[in-house]
């Protein structure tokens, strides 16, 4: 079960986080591999958009029990996340969201789900492991070992045991009609 942990972190009101908040938050949930002294040596990029997300490398350290990835993915959800009044329903919370993709990550096709925390201000964030991909392109439909790739990510994701309540279909299909 994915529980939401309280960081001691503030977030400025404007521009990144600051490699020390970073690191105190990733080293919550990484806690073997990610006990860095000096948050200078983490390489960190960021994106900005309605969501921001980082991500993190640390350096590779002699003896690393490979416990926990390098990279890892430090996504902060923004308050302006709009949900369209009719799917309010349907659509999971930030908590339901992070069990979901904690419960893909078990599959192994999915990444995993290191954490899922609040910062002083209220932001929700997420640490996961960082899956390094690309967006498919037309071609890639002519590669059979793709399209089962595809293929297989979505049949686990659909066959998925997760601790959410389920809803019935008739709930999505009766606010589709009513919102057409």
């Amino acid at each position: 079960m994915v529980t939401c942990q309280i960081v001691s972190v503030a977030l400025p009101r404007d521009g990144p986080l600051a490699k020390t908040a970073i690191k105190d938050i990733v080293q919550m949930f990484a806690t073997n591999n990610w006990q860095i002294p000096d948050p200078e040596t983490l390489v960190v990029k960021r994106n900005a958009g309605a969501n921001q997300n980082y991500v993190i490398e640390r350096p590779k350290i002699e003896g690393d029990a490979d416990l926990e990835p390098c990279k890892v993915l430090l996504k902060l959800h923004s308050e302006h996340d709009k949900i369209i009044d009719v799917f309010k329903d349907l659509v999971p919370n930030k908590l339901e969201e992070a069990q979901l993709c904690h419960d893909y990550g078990q599959s192994g096709l999915g990444a995993k789900v290191y954490g899922f925390f609040q910062t002083k201000d209220g932001t929700l964030g997420r640490v996961d492991e960082f899956l390094d991909a690309r967006n498919l392109e037309p071609e890639d439909v002519e590669d059979a070992s793709i399209r089962a790739d595809v293929a297989r990510g979505y049949a686990t994701f659909h066959s998925t045991k997760t601790q959410l309540e389920e809803k019935p279909v008739q709930i999505y299909y009766d606010v589709i009609t009513r919102g057409a």
